[in-house]
Formats: C-alpha cells, structure tokens, sequence
C-alpha cells in the first residue's frame, strides 16, 4: 500500500519576492483552512525556516511543521513567479513550495509524508509539469497519481 498525499490546497503563479513572502502568503491561505491563528502559524513557519532551511534543490522547498491542535494533515502547493531563496544546497532559489502541516503527535505519519513529498518533488518531469500548468486543475491531475505517469520516480 503505498502512503499517498492529498494536496488540500493548489495555487498558481504566487507573486511573492522572498521566503518570508511566500511564507507570509502561505499561512493566510491555510491558516483559514486549519482554524488557527494566521500570525502564529507564520511565526512558527519563519522559525523553522530560520533554523533549518527547506530548500531541497532544483528549485524546491518543502517547509513543514507539526502542530499542536491540528487536526489533519494539511498540504499546500504553489507555485511562484519569480523563484526566492529558501536556502537549498545548491543554492538555487525556489519555485515550487510545498507546505505539510501535521498534527504534534504525528511524529512518523509526518516523517512518511515529507518523505513521500519529497521523492514525488525531486522528479524533474513533476517539477516540469508543475511549472507549465495552466491552472490548479492541471496541477491536481499531475499530483493525482504521479506513479500512474512517473515510473522513473
């Protein structure tokens, strides 16, 4: 059985010029599907991205963070229109960001997650997809069933 990843909320052509932009964007959008404070998520989110950096190369970044009183997993996926640093070892900014939210006691089911996000983002025929899409519909379907598609994952 393999762990799949529901993408809860999709957005396009983000107009955002740092990470701290991005993530400032990304908790107003998900604060109001998670019910919770907006200022405080973006706290936690500038923390962790101060201490450990999400960039994870060809122009991904996949912040994350375990919350307390979240209900669900929760991810986000945007995609920007003009690439901003998120800290990558290859020191190539970001254009494609996934946020994963979990809740505090989903320590491992977490872990699963960010992996699984992780192996499906670093596919340069996703992320190429990813970066030509149309609209969220297009989006949906490539992260959908990307194994339907990506055999060389």
């Amino acid at each position: 059985m393999r762990y799949a990843i529901h993408f809860d909320l999709l957005c396009l052509d983000i107009s955002a010029m740092s990470a701290k932009q991005v993530l400032q964007h990304l908790a107003k959008d998900c604060a109001a599907y998670i019910s919770c404070d907006e200022h405080e998520l973006l706290s936690a989110l500038l923390l962790r991205e101060r201490n450990a950096p999400s960039g994870i190369g060809g122009g991904v970044a996949i912040p994350h963070l375990q919350l307390p009183g979240l209900k669900e997993r929760f991810v986000c996926l945007v995609t920007l229109q003009h690439p901003a640093e998120f800290g990558a070892a290859d020191d190539q900014p970001a254009d494609i960001v996934c946020l994963l939210l979990s809740p505090e006691a989903h320590g491992n089911i977490h872990l699963r997650g960010l992996s699984r996000i992780t192996r499906m983002l670093q596919n340069p025929q996703l992320q190429k997809r990813l970066r030509e899409a149309e609209d969220e519909q297009v989006m949906r379907a490539f992260l959908t069933d990307p194994d339907g598609w990506l055999l060389a994952a």
